[in-house]
């Protein structure tokens, strides 16, 4: 479903000070698959992750008019599904976990021979995510996978945009270093 900013913020309106059920089934079904993957990073928890995003997603109905008074639903919505993780690992006393790999993108049946290295290089590209240290790979997951901006991760993440930049300058450097190595042996 493509629904632009605007359609985020009426919709929210609707939700805030209509009460419009509509509109809150097409927010929710808009954002439940980005938190879910979210909250699956943090988590890496196939329950807890489900639970904890009906429950950020059942507050936001609950908060009636004060959902009016949210500027970026999207920032709140991911700031809160991070909090509830982190308080939900907390409350169990598990460390943080690595972040799942990057999900391999659509790749070509036309030709074995190519899909084959496009496989080999995805695997090249998750193993140099996989090695980046955790708030770095965070970073990069927000930026590149959810489409975050740099000031919306810094929100999230409740950061400077400096450091944002720092992370994202520290993966693109780790990455290019591991791919140099992989294509220069090729």
């Amino acid at each position: 479903m493509l629904i632009t900013s605007d359609d985020i913020a009426q919709l929210q309106y609707n939700v805030a000070y209509k009460r419009d059920e509509k509109a809150y089934r097409h927010l929710f079904i808009y954002f439940y698959p980005q938190l879910y993957r979210f909250a699956s990073q943090i988590l890496n928890n196939v329950e807890a992750s489900e639970e904890i995003v009906l429950d950020v997603m059942m507050r936001i109905w609950e908060m009636e008019s004060r959902l009016g008074e949210v500027n970026n639903l999207k920032v709140y919505l991911f700031t809160a599904i991070k909090n509830s993780s982190l308080t939900y690992l907390n409350s169990k006393k598990i460390n943080l976990v690595e972040l799942d790999e990057i999900k391999v993108r659509k790749i070509s049946a036309y030709n074995p021979d190519q899909k084959l290295l496009d496989l080999e290089l995805k695997e090249h590209i998750n193993d140099a995510v996989q090695s980046l240290p955790y708030k770095c790979k965070w970073v990069f997951r927000l930026i590149k996978e959810e489409g975050f901006s740099y000031k919306e991760a810094s929100a999230v993440l409740n950061v400077s945009i400096k450091t944002i930049e720092s992370h994202m300058a520290m993966a693109f450097k780790r990455i290019s270093r591991h791919l140099h190595s992989y294509l220069k042996d090729e």
